[in-house]
């Protein structure tokens, strides 16, 4: 499993760098993306940043599960077609707009914006087995 992540996350590193999927082509070869830290090989869409004190990762019988919050002034829309771009790239299934599915795994991925004040985008990522074992 750490072999086929790491191999898909070299290839969509290097297709992010071919077709510029973090912005302009010519700042996308100078950085390369960060990486969620708690759920191995997720891209962190530009604008973002991950509160990663409040990150959480554990096993159990049936699989792992992760959570951790990232937040941004970013549009909604926008960050519902970067992940909609990257993570077929990584192996995950778009089920529908916010669920992605890999191997055993489901990603749900929520977004919140308070409309009525300046307050940054709130992205949930969520990670949990498929079904129990």
């Amino acid at each position: 499993m750490k072999i086929l992540n790491t191999l898909l996350c070299t290839l969509f590193l290097i297709n992010a760098l071919t077709i510029g999927l973090m912005g302009h082509p010519a700042s996308a070869q100078s950085q390369a993306p960060d990486f969620i830290s708690v759920i191995e090989g997720l891209p962190l869409m530009p604008g973002l940043s991950e509160d990663a004190d409040g990150a959480m990762s554990f096993d159990t019988a049936n699989g792992r599960i992760a959570e951790t919050i990232a937040s941004g002034q970013v549009e909604p829309k926008n960050v519902l077609g970067y992940y909609k771009r990257a993570l077929p790239q990584l192996g995950w299934e778009r089920v529908t707009a916010t669920r992605y599915r890999r191997e055993d795994e489901v990603l749900i991925i929520d977004i919140t914006k308070d409309d009525g004040r300046v307050v940054p985008v709130m992205v949930h990522f969520r990670l949990s087995p498929t079904k129990a074992k």
